[in-house]
Protein backbone atom coordinates (compact mmCIF):
# COMPACT_ATOMS: atom_id res chain seq x y z
CA UNK A 1 0.00 0.00 0.00
CA UNK A 2 1.82 3.07 -1.07
CA UNK A 3 2.01 5.86 2.02
CA UNK A 4 1.32 8.60 -0.15
CA UNK A 5 -1.99 7.61 -1.05
CA UNK A 6 -2.83 7.20 2.93
CA UNK A 7 -5.62 9.74 4.74
CA UNK A 8 -5.50 11.24 8.30
CA UNK A 9 -8.12 9.99 9.91
CA UNK A 10 -11.35 11.49 12.03
CA UNK A 11 -10.10 13.40 14.97
CA UNK A 12 -12.50 13.92 17.38
CA UNK A 13 -13.37 17.39 19.17
CA UNK A 14 -11.78 15.53 22.39
CA UNK A 15 -8.57 14.53 20.48
CA UNK A 16 -8.09 18.11 19.82
CA UNK A 17 -7.96 19.39 23.24
CA UNK A 18 -5.55 16.87 24.15
CA UNK A 19 -2.00 18.33 25.22
CA UNK A 20 0.80 18.11 27.62
CA UNK A 21 2.69 20.18 29.45
CA UNK A 22 7.02 19.95 29.35
CA UNK A 23 8.58 19.18 32.13
CA UNK A 24 11.76 21.10 30.94
CA UNK A 25 10.23 24.28 29.70
CA UNK A 26 6.30 24.14 31.18
CA UNK A 27 5.05 24.64 27.22
CA UNK A 28 2.20 23.16 25.80
CA UNK A 29 2.48 20.30 22.90
CA UNK A 30 0.08 18.20 21.27
CA UNK A 31 0.51 14.98 19.83
CA UNK A 32 1.23 15.09 15.51
CA UNK A 33 -2.13 13.51 14.45
CA UNK A 34 -1.26 14.06 11.00
CA UNK A 35 2.23 12.75 9.96
CA UNK A 36 1.94 9.90 8.34
CA UNK A 37 4.37 6.54 9.32
CA UNK A 38 5.54 3.02 7.64
CA UNK A 39 3.87 0.74 10.29
CA UNK A 40 0.39 1.01 10.97
CA UNK A 41 -0.77 1.58 14.58
CA UNK A 42 -1.71 -1.70 15.40
CA UNK A 43 -1.89 -4.80 18.41
CA UNK A 44 1.11 -6.97 18.10
CA UNK A 45 0.91 -10.81 18.37
CA UNK A 46 3.01 -11.88 21.29
CA UNK A 47 5.39 -14.53 20.60
CA UNK A 48 4.17 -16.13 24.28
CA UNK A 49 3.30 -19.58 24.77
CA UNK A 50 0.13 -18.55 25.94
CA UNK A 51 -0.62 -16.02 23.31
CA UNK A 52 -2.00 -12.32 23.55
CA UNK A 53 -0.63 -9.30 22.35
CA UNK A 54 0.63 -6.26 22.69
CA UNK A 55 -0.39 -2.89 22.74
CA UNK A 56 1.05 0.68 22.28
CA UNK A 57 -0.38 2.58 25.62
CA UNK A 58 1.40 5.91 25.36
CA UNK A 59 3.46 8.30 22.95
CA UNK A 60 6.30 10.62 23.15
CA UNK A 61 5.84 14.11 21.98
CA UNK A 62 8.55 16.38 21.48
CA UNK A 63 8.48 19.68 22.65
CA UNK A 64 9.62 22.53 21.16
CA UNK A 65 12.76 22.85 23.51
CA UNK A 66 13.65 19.86 22.36
CA UNK A 67 12.75 17.49 25.31
CA UNK A 68 10.31 14.25 24.94
CA UNK A 69 7.34 14.15 26.39
CA UNK A 70 4.53 11.51 27.39
CA UNK A 71 0.69 11.29 26.67
CA UNK A 72 -1.27 8.38 27.63
CA UNK A 73 -3.62 6.76 25.43
CA UNK A 74 -6.14 5.56 27.40
CA UNK A 75 -6.27 1.42 26.32
CA UNK A 76 -9.88 -0.01 26.31
CA UNK A 77 -10.68 -3.61 26.73
CA UNK A 78 -13.40 -4.28 24.40
CA UNK A 79 -16.48 -6.98 25.88
CA UNK A 80 -19.69 -6.42 23.36
CA UNK A 81 -20.04 -5.77 19.60
CA UNK A 82 -21.77 -2.86 18.49
CA UNK A 83 -23.83 -3.70 15.38
CA UNK A 84 -24.10 -0.14 12.86
CA UNK A 85 -25.49 -0.17 9.43
CA UNK A 86 -24.91 2.50 7.03
CA UNK A 87 -25.59 4.36 3.59
CA UNK A 88 -25.11 7.28 1.82
CA UNK A 89 -27.12 9.62 -0.15
CA UNK A 90 -25.85 12.27 -2.60
CA UNK A 91 -27.49 15.66 -4.35
CA UNK A 92 -26.59 18.13 -6.06
CA UNK A 93 -27.28 20.56 -9.39
CA UNK A 94 -24.53 20.66 -12.32
CA UNK A 95 -25.27 23.59 -13.20
CA UNK A 96 -24.92 25.76 -9.86
CA UNK A 97 -22.34 23.40 -8.61
CA UNK A 98 -23.90 22.90 -5.20
CA UNK A 99 -23.75 19.58 -3.72
CA UNK A 100 -25.06 17.46 -0.66
CA UNK A 101 -23.85 14.52 1.08
CA UNK A 102 -24.69 12.48 3.26
CA UNK A 103 -24.07 9.45 5.08
CA UNK A 104 -26.52 7.54 8.16
CA UNK A 105 -25.47 5.45 10.05
CA UNK A 106 -27.92 3.42 13.00
CA UNK A 107 -26.31 1.22 15.60
CA UNK A 108 -27.49 -0.95 18.77
CA UNK A 109 -26.39 -3.97 20.28
CA UNK A 110 -28.16 -7.25 19.37
CA UNK A 111 -31.02 -7.52 21.21
CA UNK A 112 -32.41 -4.12 19.84
CA UNK A 113 -31.30 -4.85 16.07
CA UNK A 114 -33.45 -8.18 16.00
CA UNK A 115 -36.85 -6.19 17.59
CA UNK A 116 -36.37 -3.58 14.45
CA UNK A 117 -35.13 -6.57 12.41
CA UNK A 118 -38.61 -7.88 13.04
CA UNK A 119 -40.82 -4.77 13.27
CA UNK A 120 -39.75 -3.85 9.73
CA UNK A 121 -40.46 -7.59 8.64
CA UNK A 122 -44.52 -6.95 9.90
CA UNK A 123 -44.25 -3.61 8.35
CA UNK A 124 -43.56 -4.38 4.87
CA UNK A 125 -45.91 -7.84 5.29
CA UNK A 126 -48.51 -4.76 5.59
CA UNK A 127 -47.64 -2.91 3.13
CA UNK A 128 -47.46 -5.51 0.58
CA UNK A 129 -49.51 -8.45 1.99
CA UNK A 130 -49.44 -10.36 -1.35
CA UNK A 131 -45.62 -10.76 -1.38
CA UNK A 132 -42.54 -12.46 1.13
CA UNK A 133 -41.21 -9.60 3.12
CA UNK A 134 -37.75 -10.54 2.62
CA UNK A 135 -38.54 -10.64 -1.23
CA UNK A 136 -38.45 -7.46 -1.51
CA UNK A 137 -36.30 -4.35 -0.64
CA UNK A 138 -36.72 -0.48 0.54
CA UNK A 139 -35.07 1.84 -1.80
CA UNK A 140 -36.09 5.07 -0.47
CA UNK A 141 -35.07 6.97 -4.15
CA UNK A 142 -37.23 4.70 -6.08
CA UNK A 143 -40.11 4.23 -3.96
CA UNK A 144 -40.54 8.35 -3.79
CA UNK A 145 -40.44 8.83 -7.64
CA UNK A 146 -43.61 7.85 -9.50
CA UNK A 147 -41.65 6.97 -13.27
CA UNK A 148 -39.78 4.53 -10.81
CA UNK A 149 -42.22 3.23 -9.24
CA UNK A 150 -44.13 2.25 -11.74
CA UNK A 151 -41.57 0.20 -13.47
CA UNK A 152 -40.50 -1.75 -10.08
CA UNK A 153 -41.98 -5.43 -10.07
CA UNK A 154 -42.32 -4.62 -6.44
CA UNK A 155 -43.73 -1.13 -6.08
CA UNK A 156 -46.18 -0.18 -9.21
CA UNK A 157 -49.29 -0.93 -7.69
CA UNK A 158 -48.19 1.93 -4.38
CA UNK A 159 -49.88 4.87 -4.78
CA UNK A 160 -48.08 7.98 -3.03
CA UNK A 161 -49.76 7.80 0.36
CA UNK A 162 -48.85 4.43 0.54
CA UNK A 163 -44.99 5.32 0.21
CA UNK A 164 -45.65 8.11 2.39
CA UNK A 165 -46.95 6.16 5.31
CA UNK A 166 -44.05 3.82 4.86
CA UNK A 167 -41.74 6.14 5.02
CA UNK A 168 -43.77 7.71 8.00
CA UNK A 169 -43.64 4.07 9.82
CA UNK A 170 -39.95 3.52 9.17
CA UNK A 171 -39.52 7.04 10.58
CA UNK A 172 -40.79 5.44 13.63
CA UNK A 173 -38.38 2.39 13.83
CA UNK A 174 -35.51 4.68 13.40
CA UNK A 175 -36.26 6.75 16.34
CA UNK A 176 -36.69 3.81 18.47
CA UNK A 177 -33.55 2.55 17.39
CA UNK A 178 -32.31 6.06 18.76
CA UNK A 179 -33.33 5.96 22.21
CA UNK A 180 -30.01 3.52 22.23
CA UNK A 181 -28.06 6.31 20.97
CA UNK A 182 -26.29 5.38 18.36
CA UNK A 183 -27.89 7.03 15.19
CA UNK A 184 -25.15 9.19 13.59
CA UNK A 185 -25.63 11.17 10.35
CA UNK A 186 -22.48 13.05 9.28
CA UNK A 187 -22.96 15.81 6.30
CA UNK A 188 -21.66 18.49 4.01
CA UNK A 189 -22.87 20.75 1.72
CA UNK A 190 -20.05 22.21 -0.88
CA UNK A 191 -19.88 23.93 -3.89
CA UNK A 192 -17.24 22.56 -6.58
CA UNK A 193 -16.13 25.37 -8.96
CA UNK A 194 -16.24 25.84 -13.21
CA UNK A 195 -13.55 22.81 -13.21
CA UNK A 196 -13.43 20.38 -15.99
CA UNK A 197 -15.78 17.17 -15.70
CA UNK A 198 -12.64 14.81 -14.12
CA UNK A 199 -11.31 17.65 -11.98
CA UNK A 200 -15.01 17.72 -9.95
CA UNK A 201 -15.26 14.09 -9.99
CA UNK A 202 -11.63 14.22 -7.86
CA UNK A 203 -13.21 16.43 -5.38
CA UNK A 204 -16.28 14.33 -4.81
CA UNK A 205 -14.43 11.12 -4.60
CA UNK A 206 -11.99 13.08 -1.75
CA UNK A 207 -15.17 14.73 0.03
CA UNK A 208 -16.92 11.03 -0.14
CA UNK A 209 -13.90 9.20 1.73
CA UNK A 210 -13.87 12.29 4.26
CA UNK A 211 -17.46 11.33 5.54
CA UNK A 212 -16.99 8.15 5.28
CA UNK A 213 -13.72 7.97 7.61
CA UNK A 214 -15.36 10.92 9.44
CA UNK A 215 -18.33 8.75 10.64
CA UNK A 216 -16.76 5.99 10.98
CA UNK A 217 -14.06 7.09 12.88
CA UNK A 218 -16.86 9.19 15.60
CA UNK A 219 -18.45 5.52 15.83
CA UNK A 220 -15.24 3.94 16.26
CA UNK A 221 -14.42 6.55 19.54
CA UNK A 222 -17.53 6.80 20.96
CA UNK A 223 -17.91 3.10 20.93
CA UNK A 224 -14.82 1.78 22.23
CA UNK A 225 -15.13 4.30 24.82
CA UNK A 226 -17.71 2.30 26.62
CA UNK A 227 -15.95 -1.04 25.61
CA UNK A 228 -18.45 -2.13 22.59
CA UNK A 229 -16.58 -3.45 19.48
CA UNK A 230 -17.77 -1.73 16.17
CA UNK A 231 -18.86 -4.04 13.68
CA UNK A 232 -20.04 -1.85 10.15
CA UNK A 233 -22.28 -2.97 7.54
CA UNK A 234 -22.47 -0.28 4.72
CA UNK A 235 -24.34 -0.78 1.26
CA UNK A 236 -21.82 -1.08 -1.47
CA UNK A 237 -21.87 1.49 -4.26
CA UNK A 238 -19.98 -0.66 -6.46
CA UNK A 239 -21.31 -3.67 -8.32
CA UNK A 240 -18.58 -5.97 -7.72
CA UNK A 241 -18.14 -4.84 -4.09
CA UNK A 242 -20.53 -7.41 -2.40
CA UNK A 243 -18.53 -10.53 -3.99
CA UNK A 244 -15.75 -9.66 -2.20
CA UNK A 245 -17.22 -7.73 0.85
CA UNK A 246 -14.92 -4.68 0.22
CA UNK A 247 -14.61 -1.69 -1.75
CA UNK A 248 -11.28 -0.24 -2.73
CA UNK A 249 -11.51 3.06 -2.22
CA UNK A 250 -12.57 2.23 1.10
CA UNK A 251 -10.13 -0.48 2.83
CA UNK A 252 -7.54 1.82 0.92
CA UNK A 253 -8.79 4.63 2.97
CA UNK A 254 -9.40 2.63 6.54
CA UNK A 255 -6.41 0.90 6.17
CA UNK A 256 -4.45 3.87 4.80
CA UNK A 257 -5.65 5.83 7.93
CA UNK A 258 -4.12 3.43 10.86
CA UNK A 259 -0.54 5.03 10.02
CA UNK A 260 -1.54 7.56 11.23
CA UNK A 261 -1.36 8.26 15.50
CA UNK A 262 -5.14 9.70 15.67
CA UNK A 263 -6.12 6.20 14.48
CA UNK A 264 -4.42 4.77 18.06
CA UNK A 265 -6.73 7.53 20.16
CA UNK A 266 -10.07 6.41 18.08
CA UNK A 267 -9.66 2.93 18.77
CA UNK A 268 -8.76 3.45 22.54
CA UNK A 269 -5.73 1.04 21.37
CA UNK A 270 -7.75 -1.82 19.86
CA UNK A 271 -7.80 -3.44 16.26
CA UNK A 272 -11.29 -2.59 14.91
CA UNK A 273 -12.37 -4.84 11.64
CA UNK A 274 -13.01 -2.30 8.35
CA UNK A 275 -16.47 -2.16 7.24
CA UNK A 276 -17.75 -4.69 5.33
CA UNK A 277 -20.03 -3.96 2.21
CA UNK A 278 -23.10 -5.80 1.06
CA UNK A 279 -25.77 -6.02 -1.77
CA UNK A 280 -27.76 -2.22 -1.39
CA UNK A 281 -30.50 -3.01 1.19
CA UNK A 282 -29.63 -6.49 1.72
CA UNK A 283 -30.25 -6.28 5.41
CA UNK A 284 -33.13 -4.84 7.26
CA UNK A 285 -31.05 -2.03 8.70
CA UNK A 286 -29.77 -1.10 5.57
CA UNK A 287 -33.44 -0.50 4.02
CA UNK A 288 -33.83 2.02 7.34
CA UNK A 289 -30.63 3.88 6.79
CA UNK A 290 -31.37 4.43 3.34
CA UNK A 291 -34.96 5.73 4.06
CA UNK A 292 -32.80 8.39 6.50
CA UNK A 293 -30.23 8.88 4.53
CA UNK A 294 -32.24 9.84 1.44
CA UNK A 295 -34.92 12.41 3.71
CA UNK A 296 -31.25 13.96 5.06
CA UNK A 297 -30.07 14.95 1.99
CA UNK A 298 -33.34 16.06 0.57
CA UNK A 299 -34.03 18.04 3.52
CA UNK A 300 -30.86 19.88 3.23
CA UNK A 301 -31.11 20.26 -0.52
CA UNK A 302 -34.90 21.89 0.48
CA UNK A 303 -33.53 24.00 3.02
CA UNK A 304 -30.88 25.74 1.44
CA UNK A 305 -33.28 26.44 -1.31
CA UNK A 306 -35.77 28.04 1.15
CA UNK A 307 -38.25 25.36 0.52
CA UNK A 308 -39.61 23.53 3.61
CA UNK A 309 -39.13 19.93 3.35
CA UNK A 310 -42.19 17.53 2.99
CA UNK A 311 -40.80 15.50 5.87
CA UNK A 312 -39.13 16.84 8.67
CA UNK A 313 -36.24 14.86 10.43
CA UNK A 314 -37.89 15.36 13.46
CA UNK A 315 -39.80 12.42 12.84
CA UNK A 316 -36.77 10.10 12.98
CA UNK A 317 -35.60 10.72 16.71
CA UNK A 318 -32.40 11.49 17.85
CA UNK A 319 -29.77 11.95 15.75
CA UNK A 320 -25.67 12.61 16.57
CA UNK A 321 -25.54 15.35 13.04
CA UNK A 322 -22.26 15.84 12.47
CA UNK A 323 -21.01 18.71 10.17
CA UNK A 324 -17.96 17.80 8.23
CA UNK A 325 -16.17 21.07 6.63
CA UNK A 326 -12.59 21.10 5.60
CA UNK A 327 -11.38 23.41 8.41
CA UNK A 328 -13.73 22.16 11.32
CA UNK A 329 -15.99 19.38 12.54
CA UNK A 330 -18.64 20.10 14.55
CA UNK A 331 -21.06 17.99 16.28
CA UNK A 332 -24.64 17.97 17.58
CA UNK A 333 -27.33 15.90 19.07
CA UNK A 334 -30.72 16.32 18.77
CA UNK A 335 -34.06 15.66 16.15
CA UNK A 336 -32.90 17.58 13.11
CA UNK A 337 -29.70 19.45 11.32
CA UNK A 338 -29.13 23.09 12.88
CA UNK A 339 -29.05 25.65 10.35
CA UNK A 340 -26.00 26.63 10.92
CA UNK A 341 -24.31 23.06 9.28
CA UNK A 342 -26.60 24.32 6.09
CA UNK A 343 -26.09 27.92 5.47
Amino acid sequence: MNPEHFEAPFITEEMQSISVVCTECGSHSKPDFWTKHNDPFERIASTHPNGGFWRQVGVGVRCSCGATNHVPVKAIDLQHPLYMFGDEAFRGDEGSRHFVGVYSLLGATSGPIKEIEDDLLTLKSEVLSDRDPRSWSIHATKMASGQQRLKHRAYRNLRREDVDLLFSRCAELISQLGEWGWNRCIMTVYQIGNHPKKERSAVRRSLNRGLYLGLIGDAIYRATAQRLHPLFTFDAQSPSAPATGSEGWADAAYFGSRHYLGHLFITHGNDVRPPRFVAPASEPLLELADVHAFHAARSIWQRAQGITPERGLQQFGSFSYINYRADRVLTQVGSDIPDSFIF
